[in-house]
């Protein structure tokens, strides 16, 4: 644990030196008392370095926090003025500065220790080592929906996540990589289902295309069948032994070897598509590097677009999912900036790994993400035993094992599975995610929206 001094802190130096915390003195402490509500000084140092949303949250929890002081200090404005001194002589003079083995270095900045994630969560790092994308009039997403072609729900996608992106600002390009044919299943039995009136199948590639372009979105992929809309599936993936066997000694009791064979041979086809996203983003940024250098050719390499920086968040969901409801504010705030280095999912689902249906990541590991879950299918590499025994730890841990962290936002809910059903072919809603999402149980505060999913030791 680690705790940051501001002007106005708890005298629990030795207390927490015994309890083995970590202290990180601030060179130049913010000038923000957390027992007086100042709205201006709030609104000059904290507002400016924090999202809109993060920013609101903790201008109220201040507010709070100091009513809620004011009625049991003892402090007089003098006191009060004598202790904030000497605590910011603590610091400063005697380097106060408590911290275990192997913990990251103290920070040099103000500015290191406010570039964080909604909650504090992102690495340690000098300022200079995380790449600080240019300054742009508009961010941008790119958005990956990955699977078959006619398992596709896509209206509730449209109206209750693409357009509260759209009307927040930001432009979205989305990649269509799916396959065609008859739809396959990994998981089979459905429960009981209830229509959803929300969303709605597509007979065409092309019919889907135009729905995303009506509602103002950019489609990079090929917008026909005839132009490459759709892709063969791949045929005869290579299985990893190894992770079908984790499979069926974890679930020998509920599916027989050649119902886990089957499962273990489309796996490899689901993650190759993540490369497939890749490949149109990449494509996207090739086009803008070329319009740059046609407008200046001698344009500083660190000018040119580059995977981490000409899009500010990627993200892919699956073809089948929805969303029950609009997504909150604070929820899609966090969603558009994922901590550096990492991928937000949902809390629910994870069956001891992390959810596959829905992901936002952060664009410096954006490469990783994509390629890492095929490359092992590929390569054989060699899995730890005793922790993958299913598609979500299996994910989970291609993810960890590549410097990459997870976190489920425990207040991301509401991703259900649409099928569509066979007769009427319109949109029915899994009758198990209604039943119950599995979640991780309600937060107590602020600081418990993001959760690390990974609790296992990896060498």
């Amino acid at each position: 644990m680690r705790t940051y001094f501001l002007s106005s802190t708890p005298p629990s130096y030795c207390i927490d030196a015994l309890l083995g915390w970590e202290h990180r003195r601030i060179p130049w402490p913010l000038p923000i008392d957390i027992a007086t509500f100042n709205k201006e000084a709030i609104q000059q140092h904290i507002v400016p370095k924090l999202p809109t949303a993060v920013a609101e949250e903790m201008t109220r929890m201040n507010k709070e926090i100091a009513k809620k002081l004011q009625a049991v200090a003892t402090f007089s404005g003098a006191s009060r003025d004598k202790k904030t001194n000497m605590f910011i002589t603590i610091q400063r003079d005697f380097h106060w500065d408590v911290a275990r083995n192997g913990d990251s270095p103290r920070p040099n900045t103000n500015e290191e220790v406010t570039a964080t994630s909604e909650i504090g969560l992102t690495p340690m790092q000098s300022i200079s080592t995380i790449p600080m994308t240019p300054l742009k009039d508009t961010k941008r997403a790119f958005v990956c929906i990955t699977g078959q072609f006619e398992r596709l729900a896509l209206r509730s996608k449209i109206r209750r996540f693409f357009r509260p992106i759209l009307k927040s600002g930001w432009d979205i390009d989305v990649a269509l990589v799916l396959s065609g044919g008859e739809s396959a299943f990994t998981n089979k039995g459905f429960g009981n289902l209830k229509p959803e009136a929300m969303d709605t199948f597509f007979e065409k590639i092309e019919d889907a295309v135009a729905a995303l372009q009506a509602a103002n979105v950019t489609v990079v992929s090929p917008h026909s069948e005839e132009d490459g809309g759709l892709y063969d599936r791949l045929e005869n993936p290579k299985v990893h032994q190894q992770y079908l066997i984790h499979l069926y000694e974890a679930q020998h009791f509920m599916r027989t070897f050649d119902q886990q064979m089957d499962r273990a041979e489309n796996h490899p086809r689901i993650y190759e598509s993540y490369q497939r996203c890749l490949f149109y983003a990449e494509k996207q940024i090739e086009s803008a590097t070329t319009a740059a250098l046609a407008q200046n050719n001698d344009l500083p390499e660190d000018q040119k677009p580059t995977l981490e920086t000409f899009y500010d968040v990627y993200f892919r969901m699956r073809d089948d999912i929805g969303f029950k409801d609009v997504l909150p504010k604070p929820v899609l705030a966090s969603l558009l900036e994922p901590p550096l280095g990492s991928v937000l999912v949902t809390g629910c689902r994870g069956w001891g790994g992390m959810n596959d249906r829905f992901a936002a990541v952060s664009p410096n590991v954006a490469r990783t993400y994509f390629q890492r879950p095929y490359e092992i299918f590929t390569s054989g590499e060699n899995l730890k035993d005793h922790i993958v025994n299913n598609p979500e730890s299996f994910l989970l841990y291609s993810f960890v094992t590549a410097g990459i962290q997870v976190f489920a936002h425990r207040r991301f809910k509401g991703v259900m599975r649409f099928f569509k059903e066979p007769k009427t072919k319109q949109a029915q809603i899994y009758g198990e995610d209604l039943a119950r999402e599995w979640c991780f149980k309600e937060p107590l505060n602020h600081t418990d929206h993001l959760l690390g999913l990974y609790g296992w030791n990896i060498p």
